[in-house]
């Protein structure tokens, strides 16, 4: 006998195993396809994973009695689901695009420092193309460099609208920094 929506919680509250047992011989297989199929990259075993974190949300909500009824457990957990997946996947980008920025970083760094060690032996010629570099470039490559901000915090403090702008700014203030140096 599988126990009702109405068991199943109150059996949860119970400490009951029976309640887990219903909701995986029930919901495990539909909830595992769905987030197969809704193309989000997870693969079987973190579908798995997913459901099983998503029965521990449920659980937990039940001993809080936030939850005294609950009509539609299958379309609950798979919410559930769904929002964990969502993040996880938030987790991934911001650890990705933390990557990404110390990969730039890092090659910048390699080709500017290149040109900051030309300019270091040539000081008359490193004055003369820093005097030709507007204000805005001076102070973030000055922010940049000399005072390790990140792109966020120069945009916030020059009035940028994020720093992606920076980044995209400090590229070209490097650009026209040779091309000032080279020519003198």
């Amino acid at each position: 006998m599988t126990p009702t929506v109405y068991n199943f919680i109150s059996d949860f509250r119970k400490n009951e195993n029976r309640a887990f047992e219903y909701l995986y011989i029930n919901f495990k297989k539909p909830f595992i396809d769905s987030i197969l199929s809704s193309n989000s990259g997870l693969n079987n075993a973190q579908a798995l994973d997913l459901f099983q974190d998503s029965l521990l949300v449920l659980y937990d909500k039940v001993l809080q009695e936030k939850i005294l009824e609950l009509k539609n457990p299958k379309a609950y957990i798979l919410r559930i689901g769904q929002l964990l997946a969502y993040e996880r996947f938030r987790e991934v980008r911001k650890q990705r695009d933390l990557k990404d920025q110390l990969k730039y970083r890092t090659e910048t760094f390699e080709i500017d420092s290149r040109l900051f060690e030309e300019i270091k032996t040539d000081k008359s010629l490193a004055d003369k193309a820093l005097a030709k570099l507007g204000e805005r470039c001076k102070q973030i490559l000055i922010d940049y460099y000399y005072k390790n901000l990140s792109f966020d915090e120069i945009a916030t403090k020059n009035n940028y609208s994020n720093g992606n702008t920076v980044k995209s700014q400090k590229s070209k203030c490097i650009k026209q920094l040779r091309n000032f140096y080279y020519e003198s």
